[in-house]
């Protein structure tokens, strides 16, 4: 039985199929964290500071209108499932709107995942302070993005933010969330990586072909998807800073979901550069692993890193030790290899993508055209199914 996954945080994910959280119970909840009131106040405080800062600087338009509205919940107005996966600072549980509030969706009930700080997170006032911070301007981020590769907020708690944080209940801050089916972790490493063993191997690892090795068309289609999604956020000069297989969903009818915004971050002076390690280290660019300046470019070096491992079906970078990552990759010349038999298209592309000067790189829209092209020329498969 596939355990569905849901947007999560950029740690390790832990499922949990064995939780004892297998009955659905209502959200309303009285396990309050150990922190006094006056932690709990200093923690609002710095919030609400984050907040008008964040919010001074934006230019998203922080509300989307009508049905495609957040919606503002009650705890009481919440049916919590099961423990679906936990990182390093948030728990994700599976979640419906409770019957008596199902008006405000329509009238019918739907599957979602619910995304709050752990106990644990919530008992320590430094990780409580930083993951707060991150989940409310994740929050605030979501609400401001509307596309159909990127995965949707649907409900925050209602009532003051402030007064939220002060009660000190475990899960009391919380993002309702678009609801997928698995990971594109999942759909590589396991049901095309399978359907590659018995279908496609074969032929691609064969010593005594001359021929192109070929990919089934729905690999460019999900890729195309994922780059529009960036490409969405870069024309609001948002950068995602954390492409990787486990921070993309698949949902219910194929498409790719972009979740987990907890390292983006909205350059609000596009001439200005970030700097600072941020990322995932095995899809991480040279110049944000050396703590250079860097910009939208950093996305379209971590793509391209995910869509040589759609293709490959391997791990990038699978046999370098984390302590080689800098000399080799970063500050070295070190790429996935690039098999010959490969189309000559994709042998020019990626390294590309892959240059040490980010101004040079193609842009994401190329990146996105480029697949779109691609998934012309490319045959059906199984996969697709």
């Amino acid at each position: 039985l596939r355990l569905y996954m849901a947007p999560m945080d950029s740690a390790s994910l832990s499922t949990a199929a064995s939780s004892t959280q297998g009955s659905w119970r209502n959200m309303t909840r009285n396990e309050k964290c150990s922190l006094d009131d006056g932690q709990l106040s200093d923690i609002a405080d710095l919030v609400q500071e984050h907040l008008e800062k964040f919010d001074g600087k934006s230019n998203l338009c922080q509300l989307r209108d009508g049905a495609g509205s957040i919606l503002e919940l009650e705890p009481a107005d919440l049916e919590v499932g099961r423990l679906i996966g936990s990182g390093s600072f948030n728990d994700v549980y599976e979640a419906t709107v409770a019957e008596h509030a199902c008006g405000n969706i329509g009238g019918k009930k739907r599957a979602y995942v619910l995304k709050h700080l752990t106990s644990d997170v919530m008992n320590d006032v430094d990780k409580h302070t930083t993951g707060m911070v991150d989940l409310v301007l994740e929050a605030r981020i979501l609400t401001g993005l509307d596309h159909v590769n990127i995965c949707r907020i649907e409900g925050v708690p209602a009532g003051k933010i402030t007064d939220v944080i002060q009660s000190g209940i475990v899960g009391s801050y919380f993002l309702l969330l678009e609801r997928v089916e698995c990971t594109l972790h999942e759909k590589v490493h396991f049901d095309w990586s399978r359907t590659q063993d018995t279908k496609l191997k074969k032929r691609a690892l064969s010593m005594l072909s001359k021929e192109s090795t070929s990919f089934p068309k729905i690999r460019f289609h999900v890729a195309e998807q994922i780059a529009r999604g960036l490409d969405y956020l870069h024309s609001k000069n948002i950068i995602y800073r954390d492409v990787k297989p486990a921070n993309i969903g698949m949902d219910f009818e194929g498409r790719a979901k972009i979740f987990d915004f907890g390292l983006a971050k909205e350059v609000t002076n596009p001439k200005r550069k970030n700097t600072g390690l941020c990322g995932t280290r095995r899809y991480m660019a040279p110049e944000v692993g050396r703590c250079r300046m860097y910009g939208l470019s950093c996305d379209v070096y971590s793509i391209s890193i995910l869509f040589w491992e759609m293709l490959a079906l391997e791990r990038p970078f699978a046999k370098l030790a984390a302590k080689d990552f800098g000399e080799t990759v970063y500050f070295g010349t070190e790429r996935p290899v690039i098999p010959k038999k490969w189309p000559e298209e994709i042998k020019t592309l990626l390294p590309q993508c892959w240059k040490v000067d980010q101004d040079t790189r193609p842009s994401m829209k190329e990146f996105a055209d480029a697949m779109a092209e691609f998934a012309k020329a490319a045959p059906e498969d199984d996969e697709d199914d």
